[in-house]
């Protein structure tokens, strides 16, 4: 049985029992709320890799930090995992924007995804773009993009690390544009599924 700590979270116990009844199916029995520990029941031990998904879901949406050992960081494409395949995903949105502010939601398809980077076509000099990943019901969960500076026709920002993202979890671009255009955004993913 999976145990987490119950301190002043962010989501609710619905909707923690929605999404794992979701990933896990019939081998789902409940949550129970005690002593301020969330257990996870099911039908069947869970693999250390639902326990993972499951736990790494939790700690991002209640923003909770964990203990973790200080190592030295390995790009992703140096990574390797023996529990794990990782299959490239490349989802494109294209919006018409106008001048000022506009918003460009992306909603996670996959159950487990790195997301390491980002392109913006269509862009031109001084447009401004923010970044956010949101939950459905719980918000902004974090900022990673601050006022990040469009050059034009193309800009495109990979990233040396990555970063975790679920099913459901929204990828923000609040999308500042000195003119109305089309503008379409590439997220570059890796989906990452059990071997």
């Amino acid at each position: 049985m999976l145990v987490l700590e119950w301190n002043n979270p962010r989501i609710t116990v619905n909707d923690l029992d929605f999404y794992i009844r979701n990933y896990l199916g019939d081998i789902f029995d409940g949550l129970v709320i005690q002593d301020s520990k969330l257990y996870v029941q099911t039908f069947e031990v869970l693999t250390p890799e639902q326990e993972d998904y499951i736990r790494d879901y939790f700690y991002t949406v209640n923003d909770v930090p964990r203990d973790v050992s200080v190592v030295q960081a390995a790009p992703f494409a140096a990574k390797c995992c023996s529990m794990y395949k990782y299959f490239k995903r490349v989802h494109g949105v294209q919006q018409a924007v106008s001048v000022g502010q506009n918003t460009i939601d992306f909603t996670v398809p996959y159950d487990w995804v790195k997301i390491t980077g980002i392109e913006c076509v269509g862009c031109e000099n001084l447009d401004i773009v923010n970044l956010y990943i949101v939950h459905p019901t719980l918000g902004v969960l974090n900022q990673f993009g601050y006022n990040v500076n469009m050059r034009d026709a193309f800009y495109t920002r990979p990233s040396e690390y990555d970063a975790d993202l679920y099913l459901g979890l929204i990828v923000r671009a609040v999308y500042t544009s000195i003119s109305a255009k089309t503008i379409g955004i590439n997220y570059i993913l890796n989906e990452v599924v059990a071997k």
